[in-house]
Parts: C-alpha cells; structure tokens; sequence
C-alpha cells in the first residue's frame, strides 16, 4: 500500500543523494568542479544570477559563440574567482600554435581582459574549467 511506496521513494531519494555526492566528492577531490553557480546578471537574460550550471568539458574544441566558465586571477571586489561569459574570439598564438580565448558577458560593455592576470590578453585552455 502507501506505506511501500512511501518507503520505496525514500530508498530512491536516499540512493540518488548518495550517488550525486559520491560523485561531487570524486570529482572535486580530482580538481574539478562539477558545479557553478552564478554570481552574477552579466549573462542574462539567458543565464541568470543565482542559476547553478552544471559543468563539463566537451572533447570538441572551444568556438566563437561557446559559453565557458573560466578561472579569473583579479577578485575586483567580487565574492568568486570564477566566471561564465561567452567566448567572442578565439586566437591561435603564432609563436607556441597554443589556443587562445578571448571572452565577455552578454550585458557587459567591455571584453573581460580586466579579469584576467595582469599582462595576459588572452585567455588559455587551462583557465577553463566548463
């Protein structure tokens, strides 16, 4: 009766909570970040602030238009060192053939260069992480 399905729900929700930790964990204890969660409106109205992404890294190469979460050097203020913003150019260095990005938030008036280290134009493949 209903106390069986009340305890099959309970058994079901107990084992998809234990799974999606145990993969949280596994994954963050690897370096990577199975989640993000916006912490800003500079990708709305498509991603907006308080929206939890789940991120991945795709085997397909990184294009114009993609959205990527990246890791940013300067805080300027802000409570996160991460950011997602759209990929607007994308640069092949002439001297290494190394991949490079250059990104900004839909709302924002500027590319995000003043985000990334000091001297550094471009975004590179490790500062991805989604």
């Amino acid at each position: 009766g209903i106390r069986r399905l009340a305890s099959s729900i309970g058994s079901f929700i107990l084992v998809s909570m234990v799974f999606l930790l145990s993969w949280w964990g596994v994954t963050y204890l690897n370096g990577c970040r199975p989640f993000y969660a916006v912490t800003s409106g500079s990708m709305e109205p498509g991603i907006k602030k308080g929206d939890l992404l789940i991120l991945h890294m795709s085997k397909k190469s990184i294009r114009t238009g993609d959205i990527v979460v990246f890791y940013a050097e300067k805080l300027k203020g802000w409570m996160t060192d991460e950011r997602v913003h759209r990929v607007i150019q994308v640069h092949q260095r002439k001297d290494t053939g190394e991949i490079e990005y250059l990104t900004k938030g839909d709302q924002n008036f500027t590319d995000d260069r003043s985000l990334y280290p000091q001297g550094q134009l471009w975004l590179h493949q490790e500062q991805i992480v989604g």
